[in-house]
């Protein structure tokens, strides 16, 4: 019964935590999931991995790059045609990644 009781309290403590995530940021949530596996694969012996993961989640919050008039970049997929980039001018085929302001239809290469 003690078991019972555990396992339980465990799966409410996962759905308040769930809770508690859904509004919190994707990169955060990411952290908290490979900070858990981490600490269960390493047997909580994972200072420096938790270091290196604390600096890649949050690297796309600090990189975050804006267009001239100061909206935000997304990442897109050059699904047809060719487009160039308003910085080096360089031209890219279909296929490629680059970043773009829909707005003012300013694109730059990554």
């Amino acid at each position: 019964m003690a078991v019972l009781l555990s396992a339980q309290d465990g799966l409410a403590e996962a759905e308040a935590s769930r809770q508690t995530r859904q509004h919190v940021p994707a990169q955060v949530q990411m952290y908290f999931f490979i900070q858990e596996y981490l600490h269960r694969w390493a047997g909580g012996q994972h200072t420096a991995a938790e270091q290196v993961l604390k600096d890649m989640c949050f690297v796309s919050d600090k990189m975050q790059k804006e267009c001239p008039s100061g909206h935000a970049l997304a990442a897109v997929l050059s699904d047809t045609g060719t487009w160039s980039c308003n910085v080096c001018e360089q031209g890219y085929q279909e296929g490629t990644t680059f970043l773009s302001c829909s707005t003012c239809e300013y694109d730059e290469c990554q």
